[in-house]
């Protein structure tokens, strides 16, 4: 697969490093709680981060530049500000227990432990 975004500027996922907290429910066959993807490009870093809590809310961006068309500098950048969307995205939430355990992940197993694919509650 070649390194370079598609027609909407958006670049592969399939070759991104992935970051994930699962839902551990038995029988569960969605999405992750929680995830974020760090792309290393010729240009710089991306990253992208996805989040959703059961019954109340989500949301995502994808592997696209920053708004100003620029990329992050290093891989360190590109990870604080994934953690940074997911933070800011769940802080109207609580006493909701998905975001509190997305709160747990970014604080105990982000921190530190970012070079793991699969961090687990």
């Amino acid at each position: 697969m070649k390194l370079e975004p598609n027609e909407h500027g958006v670049w592969p996922d399939e070759l991104a490093e992935h970051l994930t907290l699962p839902r551990n429910k038995k029988g569960w066959r969605g999405g992750p709680i929680a995830e974020i993807a760090l792309l290393e490009t010729p240009h710089g870093w991306l990253s992208s981060a996805d989040y959703m809590l059961m019954s109340q809310a989500g949301g995502c961006y994808g592997l696209m530049t920053r708004p100003d068309g620029s990329f992050f500098p290093d891989r360190e950048s590109a990870f604080a500000d994934a953690k940074d969307y997911l933070y800011r995205s769940i802080q109207g939430y609580p006493d909701n227990a998905d975001a509190k355990a997305i709160r747990s992940w970014l604080y105990r197993d982000c921190r530190g432990r970012e070079q793991q694919q699969e961090l687990v509650l």
